[in-house]
């Protein structure tokens, strides 16, 4: 994928320094997968900074940055500055899949409590009327028959569009989607149009990301 690309289709750019001539194989935003071709996004955490890993991510074979910070990279490698590193994440990530969320019809699903338990209903009722079907989610994630481990409930956004993707490329027309308040507070999902949103209940939990209960709603 050309970096110049990404450029004409990543919103709220500050700034682009260094060469634009280069091709992105991969996109993370955690360091430790970088390898040569990625664009690497660094992106400031609840306890470390993605920034301090630049050096590291370009060491590795980075050919390109995207952050927050105010920062020219050596040897001309491309550094795309942004306001927001985690909603370019996002951006980025389905950028390089090729858009698949927009090729699918995607039930989200959310609330403090019964997630798990709904995506699978509906997707034993979509199955039921011969519908291929994906589910995302705690548990596990599903490509029509095959199953797949999980380590968030919603993915981060690289590895949540290289799912989709990998569902269009097994001819899946729906997903059922677990949808965290990590993942809203976090911007994993954005740019996915939800064909349906589905709310379960809210209860007082997850103040540790949120701090509040009107955050959390």
């Amino acid at each position: 994928m050309d970096i110049r690309s990404l450029i004409k289709n990543l919103n709220e750019i500050i700034s682009v320094s260094g060469s634009t001539n280069c091709k992105v194989l991969n996109v993370t935003g955690d360091s430790r997968q970088v390898q040569a071709g990625t664009l690497f996004v660094a992106v400031p955490g609840m306890k470390v900074d993605g920034h301090d890993f630049i050096s590291q991510a370009l060491d590795k074979g980075a050919v390109a940055v995207i952050g927050e910070k105010n920062l020219k990279l050596d040897d001309g490698k491309t550094y795309i500055r942004v306001k927001s590193s985690r909603i370019a994440l996002a951006e980025t990530s389905s950028w390089f899949y090729g858009y698949p969320a927009e090729k699918l019809k995607i039930i989200g699903v959310t609330g403090t409590n019964g997630k798990t338990t709904i995506t699978y209903l509906i997707q034993a009722i979509l199955n039921k009327v011969g519908a291929k079907t994906g589910v995302i989610g705690t548990i596990g994630n599903v490509i029509r028959d095959e199953k797949l481990p999980a380590k968030y409930t919603t993915p981060e956004a690289p590895e949540l569009h290289k799912l989709m993707y990998d569902m269009l490329k097994q001819q899946v027309e729906y997903v059922t989607m677990e949808v965290s308040s990590h993942s809203l507070k976090l911007h994993r999902v954005d740019g996915i149009d939800f064909e349906l949103g589905i709310f379960t209940n809210l209860t007082q939990d997850h103040l540790d990301i949120h701090g509040t209960i009107e955050d959390y709603f």
